[in-house]
């Protein structure tokens, strides 16, 4: 089956009508040319197979997208082309589950993040307030020797204290901190936030109690924008969208005649090849 075959195919299997000015533009956009289309999808490259899948998961405008690992296989050019158009996606009120392994790929895209552990959900929070469970690495430097405070703001962990270097760790408002340092002699200050790799291994790292599951407050999903969806070990390694699957087959089992989300998935044959004759 051709590139352009299998783009027909699917979006008649959709149920929903395909703009092809749309599917021309999703092409030009990702540098999928009329030649490509006509070449059979077996004799495509993993990059090809995969701007393929998005060209079919974008074509009908779909109120919810599925993606698993989308930008897996593509160039760096056509990884920027899929975050524009997960942004226009965004600007028109879609709501896309995504799967990714590339955590600084989740905080460009992502408004918020859900988390799952031993196949339980146990946080749903925007980027930022995942970033907020860290707190922020803030290390001072003085031109002379300073006496370190007898104590801190609350919201201050110290991480290290030397006579002209303090290494510390702030949660919340920089405000108390900023007061501390306004009558000593600063050097320089540098203030580090803090990546969602690093909270992420902090978290898994911790074992979850048994018969104590659930206990992590949630906040409420969102009915539009983006969330990711990230299944992980303790070092994170691992990404599935079945994740995304377990939490939505509770619902599932009420309305078992309800919508069923589509994943993005091209396959690298489709059909069995003829015999020669």
């Amino acid at each position: 089956m051709t590139g352009e075959a299998t783009l027909d195919l699917l979006g008649r299997l959709g149920g929903s009508r395909v703009d092809p000015a749309w599917r021309r533009e999703l092409l030009d956009r990702l540098e999928l040319a009329a030649s490509d289309l006509r070449r059979r999808t077996r004799e495509y490259s993993t990059g090809m197979k995969r701007k393929l899948g998005i060209v079919q998961a974008f074509q009908a405008d779909p109120p919810l997208l599925v993606l698993d690992e989308p930008t897996e296989g593509l160039d760096p050019l056509m990884q920027e082309v899929f975050y524009e158009l997960v942004a226009e996606m965004r600007r028109r009120g879609r709501t896309i589950f995504m799967s990714s392994h590339v955590l600084p790929e989740v905080e460009r895209v992502c408004d918020r993040i859900g988390l799952l552990r031993d196949g339980e959900l146990v946080l749903l929070a925007t980027v930022q307030e995942v970033r907020g469970l860290a707190g922020r690495r803030v290390r001072v430097s003085f031109h002379a020797d300073v006496a370190a405070p007898p104590s801190f703001p609350p919201d201050c962990e110290v991480i290290g204290v030397q006579p002209r270097l303090w290494d510390l760790r702030v949660r919340g408002t920089m405000a108390p901190i900023v007061a501390l340092l306004t009558a000593l002699p600063v050097a320089d200050l540098d203030v580090q936030m803090p990546h969602l790799e690093e909270v992420l291994r902090t978290y898994y790292a911790q074992p979850p109690s048994p018969g104590k599951r659930g206990q992590t407050p949630l906040t409420p999903a969102p009915k539009r924008g983006l969330t990711l969806f990230q299944r992980t070990d303790v070092m994170i390694r691992a990404t599935t969208v079945l994740a995304l699957h377990s939490t939505t087959a509770r619902a599932r089992r009420g309305d078992r005649h309800g919508r069923r989300a589509r994943r993005l998935s091209v396959p690298a044959h489709t059909g069995r090849r003829r015999p020669r004759s």
